[in-house]
């Protein structure tokens, strides 16, 4: 139905591969071509044969992506990453999300913690109960907030260190037409 996903701990080996998500721990080797299809593959991803194509989609190798015909005139775009872990980037990926998010909220809620503070010195120093009860909690959220975020920055930097030390050499290799 054009939605189907296959993961291995290994290698993937597929005559065909069309709207699939696909995720290997090894190679994913296809003979007749991949279309339109999300390919993960910790090693390589390999497409030999006569009418061996990728052509859409994304597709993303630690090593090499080896392949007889890159693109069409007429397919969607075809996205080709190599050189990295692809687990790594995805982790990456949702800790920067993460930060992103928690640093928004922080600022959200400071500012409506400030406004809740200017209207107590308007006041004289007091809020009524509802706004004191809604500033102790902007500040415990806050806190929460800035605590999780100082674990997330951690997170980030230990991911970008290990990410650095990992970086590969990856390499594309069509032997037949490459198409724009």
């Amino acid at each position: 139905g054009g939605g189907g996903s296959v993961s291995a701990g290994l290698n993937v080996w597929s005559k065909f591969i069309e709207k699939a998500y696909v995720n290997a721990g090894g190679f994913v080797i296809s003979s007749d071509g991949i279309v339109n299809a999300q390919l993960t593959a910790l090693k390589k991803v390999i497409c030999k044969g006569k009418r061996a194509k990728i052509m859409g989609g994304h597709v993303r190798a630690a090593e090499e992506i080896n392949v007889s015909s890159l693109g069409s005139t007429g397919s969607g775009e075809t996205i080709l990453e190599v050189g990295f872990d692809p687990k790594g980037k995805k982790e990456l990926e949702e800790l920067q999300a993460e930060k992103d998010a928690l640093d928004k909220a922080v600022s959200e809620d400071g500012l409506n913690l400030q406004g809740l503070m200017k209207l107590a010195r308007v006041r004289g120093g007091t809020l009524p109960p509802d706004k004191d009860a809604a500033a102790k909690q902007l500040q415990k959220k806050i806190k929460a907030a800035q605590q999780r975020l100082l674990v997330v920055n951690q997170e980030l930097d230990q991911k970008l260190k290990d990410m650095d030390s990992l970086r590969l050499n990856g390499k594309v290799s069509c032997s037949g037409l490459v198409y724009p």
